[in-house]
């Protein structure tokens, strides 16, 4: 297994494809032929002494995509992004194509310049009644998360353990060619305080949609480590 450093100067091109084909029985018969390039890192990779510099660029050709993760996130206190796709390597937070960020351990969408979190979206106003009310996630946890861009109806969607967690509609100006990945931080200021505080580990990307059924069976092969690479 090869794992990325913690400093990374280079831009690496990766190159994906998605072959599926499941049957409707139990999960013991089922077969299945995914094929994705994974990003490798140490599990411990990511924590609040870290000053990580890893950019990587993705073709996703503005088509509807899957990004999929296990997390287990340690400080209830601190926001953290997750991962980010930029236009530009460079590009902060809110400049970001897409942005997936936790927050008091929930869940939420920063993009084109708009805070989900947020009334009428705007960094100035208030947390919405939708974002206090969804459910926290658990610390110390190990959870499963995907997140499913579908570039027809432009809905954002976010499973946890292959339970839908939200859904949001993206403003239709958006699009997502080649972009920039950086996971974990973000280039807001000097103090990293928007730094991810946990682990982040097998996180795929797959240049389709998958059903809730293949986001299930791929959890299942993650934690068996049965996951077959291309």
């Amino acid at each position: 297994m090869n794992y990325f450093p913690t400093r990374i100067y280079c831009t690496i091109i990766l190159i994906l494809f998605l072959c599926i084909s499941c049957s409707t029985q139990k999960e013991d018969n089922l077969s299945v032929f995914l094929k994705s390039e994974k990003i490798l890192f140490k599990k411990k990779h990511f924590g609040p002494e870290t000053n990580l510099n890893d950019t990587l660029v993705v073709s996703l050709t503005n088509d509807s995509f899957t990004i999929a993760f296990w997390m287990n996130s340690y400080n209830y206190s601190k926001n953290g992004v997750i991962f980010s796709l930029l236009e530009n390597y460079q590009d902060d937070l809110k400049q970001s194509i897409l942005t997936l960020f936790l927050s008091k351990q929930k869940l939420s969408i920063i993009s084109n310049n708009k805070d989900y979190r947020k009334h009428n979206f705007s960094f100035r106003e208030d947390f919405s009644v939708a974002f206090i009310n969804r459910k926290a996630l658990n610390l110390n946890e190990q959870l499963f998360v995907s997140c499913l861009f579908d570039s027809d109806n432009r809905d954002f969607s976010i499973y946890v353990d292959g339970k839908l967690y939200i859904k949001e509609k993206l403003d239709p100006k958006i699009t997502i060619d080649k972009a920039y990945l950086r996971i974990g931080f973000t280039n807001d200021n000097s103090k990293r305080k928007y730094d991810y505080k946990g682990t982040l580990d097998n996180f795929y990307i797959f240049p389709t949609l998958l059903t809730e059924d293949e986001l299930i069976l791929l959890m299942h092969l993650t934690i068996t480590n049965n996951f077959p690479l291309k």
